[in-house]
């Protein structure tokens, strides 16, 4: 009877097979592992330049804030003189230059419930924006088209712009220029000097300007709600 004899290569056949199969498996875990890597880098470079203009346009952003020049917030405005009694009680107050009633009250003088309603029926997002609400930006947009209906979207600081330096805002340029001093005053005046400046300065009929002269009698002691509603 003939003895078969088999190669040695035939007989590490299936060892060599076993390797490979491994290696396989080894090289196709290591690929997969790198997957998120390479689609990264894939979109990083498909991308890219959108992702440099953004940059750039962050950067521009930036400085222009920080290049914003500081504009006058209450600088050049009269006040009315005031004659009171012992009690504080207002006996007497002068026209301005500018022929209004506007008596000055700093902010620590006036009453909180009169702060808070201000700001619910005026402006209930002002201590958390940056001078500009742009979603109420966007409504007013719509509104400033021929036909459109006029919608409120005047922030507080806004409305201090406005009042200071007398903007036009019923067109779009008045409303980018009301826009633009009120992103100056944010970068330069804290939420409560810009406060206490509309207080002092926003209309309440008539020649009657900010809260002093509209109620006449120490502001600290106020309730305001009821007159505001």
């Amino acid at each position: 009877m003939k003895t078969r004899v088999i190669p040695s290569e035939a007989r590490d056949l299936p060892q060599a097979n076993r390797s490979r199969s491994l290696q396989c498996v080894i090289q196709a875990a290591w690929a997969r592992s790198f997957a998120p890597l390479r689609m990264t880098a894939y979109m990083l470079g498909r991308y890219k330049k959108l992702l440099l203009a953004f940059t750039i346009l962050l950067a521009a952003a930036v400085s222009a804030w920080l290049l914003l020049p500081k504009p006058q917030l209450l600088e050049g405005i009269s006040f009315s003189q005031c004659a009171r009694d012992r009690n504080s009680k207002l006996l007497r107050v002068t026209l301005t230059a500018d022929q209004k009633f506007r008596i000055w009250t700093s902010l620590r003088n006036i009453s909180p419930a009169l702060i808070d309603a201000t700001l619910q029926f005026e402006d209930k997002y002002y201590r958390y924006h940056p001078g500009v609400n742009p979603v109420a930006l966007m409504r007013a947009a719509f509104g400033l088209r021929p036909g459109g209906a006029h919608t409120g979207a005047s922030t507080i600081t806004m409305q201090v712009a406005r009042l200071r330096y007398r903007l036009p805002t019923r067109t779009f340029r008045g409303k980018f220029v009301q826009i633009v001093r009120a992103l100056e005053l944010e970068r330069h005046y804290s939420k409560s000097e810009i406060l206490e400046a509309y207080l002092n300065l926003a209309p309440y009929g008539r020649n009657i300007e900010g809260v002093g002269a509209a109620w006449g009698q120490p502001v600290r002691f106020i309730s305001a709600r009821p007159q505001l509603t």
